[in-house]
């Protein structure tokens, strides 16, 4: 898949993201976002 078919598919969320001020360096941070003290998102289950 190529970058303009990426960014046409996920056009709404990405609209929406921009539209709360989330910004593109925040993936980094997820696991801080919703961590509650007991691992990260990928650990839980």
């Amino acid at each position: 898949m190529k970058i303009h078919e990426l960014i046409s598919f996920n056009r709404e969320v990405l609209r929406r993201i921009q539209h709360v001020g989330i910004s593109p360096d925040d993936y980094k941070y997820t696991d801080l976002y919703g961590s509650t003290g007991s691992g990260s998102l990928t650990e839980r289950k």
